[in-house]
């Protein structure tokens, strides 16, 4: 009688939604001012907006920006949901990045991200801990001016999802502190004509970093220049420089992430005034296979050269890239300057 021969069928290892995400992990730190640059601030919102975010015009309020990008979610489509990266701008400096979720039977938003606040600091930060649960992080942090302290909420709400992404509330975990002392410094770093340049900092290099305020003194007597805002990054460097034979203030702050992000004014002397120096938006396309995990607002290196960039990671393989974006400072008139895009790399990097 022959030998039978027979084999176990070979078990198919199925992904979960989980294992598909892209970037299970989400924060405000990877908003930097360039990100800003790369939106159409001339409208709020395109017909493409419309008809794929399906907004009611109607309803739109004046200080809202809608922004589709070309950012996957998952690694690969599925069938039964879509879902659709947007960025949303509001109220001047709120910034969000929202998941469009679409099934047949709903659609709805998810943000996974913001950043932004006027008299309060304000940020949200998401996370796809494993295949059943989310957490969504809130940050409430509010000045008070009279007391010279500030408060901050902390609420973490933790989420159970399913495949099929049906989210439903578990808990919610809330910190508060209260009347934490603002420490403001006094720091020095210029002299132009009979001015003393300075700047205050809140918290700077020991907690969580509003912002800073620039200001002049001359004879005792004090003009603000500008006011800073920092976002959770610290203040590395504060500087008087000369650029072209006019004098220049640059700002660069950093965070515990790896992320950096700067800003440069131009100083008019005669008005006493500061004017921030526009970067105009690159057009290059990331390709789909790269993500972004760290990203490198506006620096300065010794040859007075300015740079943003990217580390991104790919999809493929696992390697590590770094863009550079190169830029070329452009009086446009009087005390106003842009910097302008010369050249965009792409390499490999550790």
């Amino acid at each position: 009688m022959p030998e039978i021969k027979t084999e176990k069928p070979k078990q198919q290892s199925t992904k979960t939604i989980f294992d598909l995400i892209i970037n299970k992990e989400e924060s405000p730190t990877n908003f930097t001012d360039s990100l800003v640059y790369t939106f159409d601030l001339s409208k709020r919102f395109t017909e493409k907006e419309v008809s794929v975010l399906n907004l009611d015009t109607t309803k739109i309020d004046l200080s809202e920006y809608y922004f589709l990008t070309n950012q996957k979610f998952l690694k690969k489509k599925i069938d039964s949901i879509s879902f659709t990266i947007y960025y949303k701008h509001q109220y001047g400096d709120q910034l969000e990045k929202i998941l469009r979720v679409k099934r047949k039977d709903t659609v709805f938003d998810i943000t996974l991200s913001m950043k932004g606040g006027d008299s309060f600091s304000q940020s949200v930060s998401t996370e796809f801990v494993n295949q059943t649960t989310f957490l969504s992080t809130s940050l409430y942090r509010e000045e008070d001016p009279d007391s010279n302290s500030f408060n901050t909420d902390s609420i973490i709400s933790i989420y159970h999802y399913t495949s099929n992404f049906d989210f439903k509330l578990l808990d919610k975990v809330s910190y508060k502190i209260e009347n934490n002392v603002i420490s403001r410094i006094k720091n020095p770093f210029g002299r132009i004509k009979d001015f003393e340049l300075f700047y205050d900092c809140v918290d700077c290099r020991t907690s969580i970093t509003g912002g800073i305020n620039i200001y002049a003194t001359k004879n005792n007597s004090k003009i603000d220049l500008a006011t800073v805002p920092i976002a959770d990054f610290y203040i590395d460097d504060v500087k008087l420089i000369e650029l072209k034979n006019e004098p220049f203030i640059f700002v660069h702050s950093s965070h515990t992430y790896g992320h950096s992000d700067g800003k440069l004014y131009s100083f008019d002397i005669d008005n006493v005034k500061l004017n921030q120096v526009n970067i105009k938006k690159s057009n290059y396309v990331i390709p789909d296979s790269l993500s972004i995990r760290k990203g490198f607002g506006l620096s300065i290196d010794e040859d007075n050269q300015f740079t943003t960039g990217y580390f991104l990671r790919s999809e493929n393989n696992g390697n590590g890239y770094l863009i550079t974006n190169l830029y070329d400072l452009i009086k446009v008139k009087e005390n106003e300057y842009e910097l302008v895009l010369i050249n965009t790399e792409l390499n490999e990097s550790n």
